[in-house]
């Protein structure tokens, strides 16, 4: 009974072991999406009855992704142990380039008499 036990805690401590997890509890959180976009979707074409405006709804499906991809960085950052400082510095250093870079040319005053 106790080498049954031992197994199942080392298989339950496992990296595969928690990657399923989050695979599954992304895919459990995705229900509630579906839900909404069914939602969404008579909303749609009650409205196009009514007013005939389309309706756009993005947003979960781009903070989902993102949020996820946040928290994969951070469990292997994390996992890295020894290397958890140096491996978040140099992605927070990566991270900060690619939006400055992405926001070079963005006009942040308003302004758009002078264009530069």
């Amino acid at each position: 009974m106790t080498h049954v036990l031992d197994r199942l805690g080392r298989a339950i401590r496992s990296p595969a072991f928690t990657f399923v997890l989050i695979a599954f509890l992304i895919l459990l959180l995705g229900i509630p999406l579906l839900i909404v976009s069914l939602f969404v979707g008579e909303r749609e074409a009650r409205a196009r009855g009514v007013w005939g405006g389309a309706q756009q709804v993005v947003g979960p499906l781009l903070v989902a992704p993102d949020m996820v991809a946040a928290f994969a960085v951070l469990y292997f950052i994390l996992r890295l142990e020894d290397y958890a400082l140096l491996a978040g510095a140099l992605m927070g250093f990566a991270t900060l380039t690619l939006v400055m870079f992405a926001t070079l040319r963005v006009d942040w005053s308003g302004d758009r008499s002078d264009p530069v």
